[in-house]
């Protein structure tokens, strides 16, 4: 089995990459969110990051199968203390729509089984110019190659 990282990397990027809107945390407006897997120094807020990936082989006599286990950090940012965990939840929703059960990622050479959501959690820092709220998606994708 080849090392799936990468093709399920690129995937992620085409699939969710300025793909979800979402209203912005100051005035009004929306923004289309962008997907990093190192975000630069200078990236505004929001954005999603990828923030581990873990590949777990689970073969046995009949089959390659692999688990790649990637979790999704979604960053947002509010100038004030008037932080909420609205602008991530609206993130985490369309990446939800986007992945989910009844949408196979489409990787050249492998063949994506199952995607499911294992976990999410929320995070918060203060910074000194506002707060930092981050949700964290745990995804695990089933692969085979094929």
């Amino acid at each position: 089995m080849t090392d799936p990282t990468d093709k399920i990397l690129t995937a992620l990027y085409t699939l969710l990459n300025n793909q979800i809107t979402v209203t912005t945390t100051v005035g009004s407006g929306t923004v289309q969110v962008p997907f990093f897997t190192f975000p630069k120094n200078d990236s505004t807020y929001p954005y999603i990051v990828v923030s581990t990936i873990d590949v777990v082989g689970d073969n046995d006599k009949t089959a390659f199968n692999t688990d790649v286990l990637v979790t999704l950090d979604v960053v947002t940012y509010y100038s004030s203390d008037a932080a909420s965990t609205k602008q991530a939840n609206a993130i985490s929703d369309g990446i939800m729509d986007k992945l989910n059960h009844e949408t196979l990622l489409s990787l050249t050479g492998l063949k994506n089984w199952r995607v499911r959501l294992e976990a999410s959690n929320f995070l918060s820092e203060m910074t000194q110019s506002g707060r930092i709220v981050r949700k964290l998606m745990r995804y695990r994708f089933g692969v085979w190659e094929g």
